[in-house]
């Protein structure tokens, strides 16, 4: 993925951004995620409900890697 095809996906509302993430899977049939050392999933909880992120391409995955995320892997 080039440079410009990310900051164009970033910037789309989040329903194309989400449909976006489903052909790219669906092409591709590869998800990413990010994984701690101990093996545990990155997630978060956002209205009490438990998140898990994934991505369409380590790319996206590796914008993510920020915060308490940085020493994940991928």
């Amino acid at each position: 993925m080039n440079k410009n095809e990310l900051e164009n996906v970033l910037l789309l509302e989040p329903f194309k951004r989400y449909q976006y993430f489903l052909k790219k899977v669906a092409n591709s049939e590869k998800l990413y995620s990010l994984v701690s050392k101990e093996g545990d999933w990155a997630s978060s909880k956002v209205r009490g409900y438990h998140l898990y992120p994934l991505w369409s391409a380590e790319e996206f995955v590796l914008n993510c890697k920020i915060d308490e995320w940085s020493d994940f892997l991928t």
